[in-house]
C-alpha cells in the first residue's frame, strides 16, 4: 500500500494514497485522496477504504456497524429511531467490539459483554438492556446476509433482560381526579412557587385526554383540529411529535397499529369543545 509525498506551496509536505480496487461490479477502479498530513493517515484511509467493500468475515467491526447504520437509513428508518440506533452503537457496543474482525467475535466474548451490561456501575432496566442485545444481535444478522458469517455468535447466546416491564402502575379515575383538582389549584401552585408555559385549563384538558383516550404524549401534541371530529366524536392519530436536537418534528407513528381512531368519552368530548370554541380562529 504505497502513500505519496508532495509540496504544497508554501514549502509544507503532505501525502496522498492512490490505489486501486473492484467495486461491487467487479470493476477496476481507482480512488485517489490527498490532503494528509502524515503518512500513517493516508495509509490508514486505504486500509478503512478497502474494508468497507470487503465482503468477508475479516472486516473490522466497526465497518460493519457503520454499514448496518447505512442499510437503516436506505430502509427510511425515523431519524429518531436511527439516533438511538447510532447511541446505543457507540455507548455500548463499539468499545468492546471495534477494531475486532467480525469473524473473531465468539459466543465467549458475547456472553462477556452480556455479563458487563448487567455487572455496570451504571444500573440498567433489564427493558433496556435486552433491546442493546437486541441491536447487536440485528447488527450480526447483518454480518451473515452480507459478509458471509457462518452464524450469528448473539442468537446462539440467547436473549437477556426483558422484552416488556412486569407491570405498569395506572391510575384509577379517583386518583386521577385528585390530580386534575390539585392541577387547577392556581392559588395553591401559585404559592408553592410553580411555573408552568401552559394555562392550568390547557393542561388540564391534555391530560384528561391522555387518561381517558390512552393517547401517548407525541400523538397529543401532534393533534390539530383536522384530526378532532366531534360530529362523531372521534379523534384521527396518524402522526406523532418528536423534539429532536432542538427541532420540533411531525413523524409517522411507531407501528401501523399506531395508527388509528379513537372514540372520545363524553367527559373528553365535552371539555374539548369548549376548549377549542375559546381558541383563535386563526389557531388550527
Amino acid at each position: 500500500m504505497p502513500t505519496y509525498k508532495y509540496t504544497l506551496k508554501d514549502g509544507s509536505e503532505r501525502y496522498y494514497a492512490k490505489f486501486y480496487y473492484k467495486n461491487w461490479q467487479g470493476e477496476r477502479k481507482q480512488e485517489f485522496k490527498r490532503g494528509f498530513n502524515r503518512q500513517k493517515d493516508a495509509k490508514a484511509y486505504e486500509i478503512t477504504f478497502l474494508a468497507k467493500l470487503a465482503t468477508n468475515p475479516t472486516v473490522p467491526f466497526e465497518i460493519l456497524a457503520e454499514k448496518y447504520l447505512e442499510n437503516c437509513k436506505n430502509k427510511a428508518l425515523k431519524i429518531t429511531t436511527l439516533s438511538n440506533k447510532d447511541y446505543l452503537i457507540r455507548k455500548h457496543i463499539l468499545p468492546i467490539f471495534k477494531d475486532k474482525a467480525i469473524g473473531d467475535i465468539d459466543t465467549y466474548m458475547i456472553a462477556e459483554w452480556q455479563r458487563g451490561l448487567y455487572e455496570s456501575s451504571e444500573v440498567y432496566a433489564p427493558t433496556y438492556i435486552h433491546n442493546i442485545n437486541n441491536l447487536l444481535k440485528y447488527i450480526f444478522d447483518y454480518a451473515v446476509k452480507i459478509y458471509k458469517l457462518p452464524s450469528n455468535p448473539v442468537r446462539i447466546c440467547g436473549s437477556i433482560g426483558k422484552a416488556r416491564n412486569d407491570h405498569m402502575d395506572y391510575w384509577t379515575p379517583d386518583e386521577f381526579s385528585l390530580f386534575t383538582t390539585a392541577l387547577q389549584d392556581t392559588k395553591r401552585n401559585r404559592s408553592a412557587q410553580i411555573k408552568r408555559k401552559t394555562d392550568e385549563h390547557t393542561l388540564s384538558v391534555a391530560f384528561t385526554i391522555l387518561f381517558y383516550c390512552g393517547l401517548r404524549v407525541g400523538e397529543l401534541l401532534a393533534l390539530t383540529h383536522n384530526d378532532i371530529d366531534l360530529e362523531s366524536s372521534r379523534l384521527s392519530i396518524t402522526k406523532t411529535y418528536k423534539r429532536f436536537k432542538g427541532t420540533d418534528l411531525i413523524l409517522q407513528p411507531k407501528t401501523k397499529a399506531s395508527v388509528r381512531n379513537i372514540k372520545m368519552p363524553a367527559i373528553v368530548h365535552k371539555m374539548l369543545s369548549e376548549y377549542l370554541l375559546k381558541l383563535p380562529s386563526d389557531n388550527p
